[in-house]
């Protein structure tokens, strides 16, 4: 959810004069996976470290295909 619903929010800049480069360059990076510090935080702070690390687990998969699937969206959105 966090991999694609966030980008997409990006989007709304498409309405306004935003350079393309810039905007491909911050949906590209709100759709990238978890950061692996969550897992530290989540065992620093007494939380469920296991339930955090396959949190980061499965958004570093899953960026493997989001991640081209937004570049390729946005290649054709602003063409």
């Amino acid at each position: 959810m966090k991999l694609l619903i966030l980008p997409l929010t990006l989007l709304i800049f498409l309405m306004f004069e935003v350079p393309e480069t810039l905007l491909l360059i911050a949906v590209l990076t709100a759709g990238m996976p978890s950061a692996t510090t969550t897992t530290v935080y989540a065992q620093k702070f007494g939380a469920d470290a296991v339930f955090a690390s396959y949190g980061v687990i499965h958004s570093t998969i899953l960026c493997l295909l989001t991640i081209p699937l937004l570049y390729c969206f946005l290649q054709w959105l602003m063409t």
